[in-house]
């Protein structure tokens, strides 16, 4: 495995200088959740939301990927509730993704 640490120090950096930019979050999300950093990793996973795609109409997030890692670490937090939330989320924009209604499933059971 690489260096992990290194690695959020740069996405840190690259925050810096471009703090709308949804696709560092997601970056330094990622590498905050291989490190079980999942807290931090759910703020990153909320500012990729935040900056990321949104619906013309409804003004809602467009960014399945996200709240599925998101609620990914909220289920790995305990917190099953709002897990089920971002996966149902998920449900509602594709109603055929294997990983949100497997993991939905998993957090109900819970």
């Amino acid at each position: 495995m690489g260096d992990l640490e290194k690695s959020i120090k740069d996405f840190d950096e690259a925050i810096k200088l471009d703090d709308k930019n949804p696709i560092i979050y997601s970056n330094r999300g990622l590498v905050n959740r291989k490190l079980e950093r999942f807290e931090l990793a759910i703020k990153d996973y909320q500012n990729e939301i935040n900056h990321g795609p949104v619906d013309p109409k409804s003004g809602k997030s467009t960014n399945i990927k996200a709240f599925n890692n998101r609620a990914y670490c909220m289920a790995k937090l305990g917190r099953y509730r709002e897990a089920i939330i971002d996966y149902s989320s998920v449900i509602q924009q594709d109603a055929s993704n294997v990983h949100a209604l497997h993991n939905r499933g998993i957090s109900y059971e819970r």
